[in-house]
């Protein structure tokens, strides 16, 4: 089969060669790309590369077989379990994943909303639309893979792509550590100006705490000052109540000499 569909390349190459370069999705080609995608060896060239494009085309090729396969189930009259199963196993890797985000593939939200409305109904229907949408995507990519194709040996064309696969993903892991260690770095200076900024708060309170120290010690003082004041005013009057004290005594025992 892999013969087969090289022959096939070949020809459609040949096609586009004569049209002028353009790439025209016609019947042929999208059941050639088709063929492409169910035939494994040809499948695994085609998913290394576009792992090499974006982020989601591979889980789209993904995605793609499994919606195939789910179909033969419905078509082959499994039990209704096992194509139950096959659903939520297929929602759970791609439309509603547990590992961020969700939605695995490039379709529109609501397609994937569309899906999960319709999960219980069965039927072999149920991805249609979101399968022909990630078809979509992925047949825009063909014909750069057909050029790379064309530009190397066939047996030389998958170590290719798998050398290329490894560097891309070692550039992504460096890429998405640089990005944490930077988001890092964000997250400590922000924490250093939360602390710098908790220790002026906390310098302007103790300032405050001390001033109002300072205010009830004046406050004091002065009340202090005012009774001294007082009593240096009352202090006079003193000496001359204990004089009349001793006049009117005095006074008393002459009258008691006279008596």
């Amino acid at each position: 089969m892999t013969g087969d569909i090289r022959e096939a390349e070949i020809s459609l190459r040949g096609d586009r060669m004569k049209a002028g370069g353009l790439w025209m999705s016609s019947s042929k080609e999208i059941l050639l790309f088709r063929r492409i995608l169910l035939d494994p060896a040809s499948c695994l060239r085609f998913r290394h590369f576009v792992s090499l494009k974006g982020d989601f085309l591979e889980n789209n090729v993904l995605f793609w077989l499994e919606v195939q396969r789910y179909k033969d189930l419905c078509h082959s009259h499994s039990d209704e379990a096992t194509v139950q199963h096959k659903i939520s196993t297929i929602i759970a890797c791609f439309i509603h994943s547990s590992v961020p985000p969700a939605l695995q593939i490039d379709i529109p939200p609501q397609q994937a909303q569309q899906v999960l409305d319709k999960r219980h109904e069965l039927g072999p229907y149920i991805f249609r639309e979101a399968q022909m949408s990630v078809f979509s995507a992925l047949l825009k990519m063909w014909p750069e893979f057909q050029e790379l194709s064309s530009s190397v040996q066939e047996e030389q064309l998958l170590p290719l792509l798998q050398e290329k696969r490894v560097k891309h993903r070692a550039r992504v892991r460096r890429e998405r550590r640089e990005e944490e260690e930077e988001e890092e770095e964000r997250r400590r200076r922000r924490r250093r100006a939360q602390e710098e900024l908790e220790r002026q708060e906390s310098g302007l309170e103790e300032e405050e705490e001390d001033e109002e120290e300072e205010d009830e010690e004046e406050e004091q003082d002065g009340r202090s000052v005012q009774r001294a004041q007082s009593s240096v005013l009352l202090s006079p009057t003193q000496p001359v109540r204990r004089s009349l004290c001793r006049h009117h005594k005095k006074r008393d025992r002459i009258k008691l000499l006279f008596i």
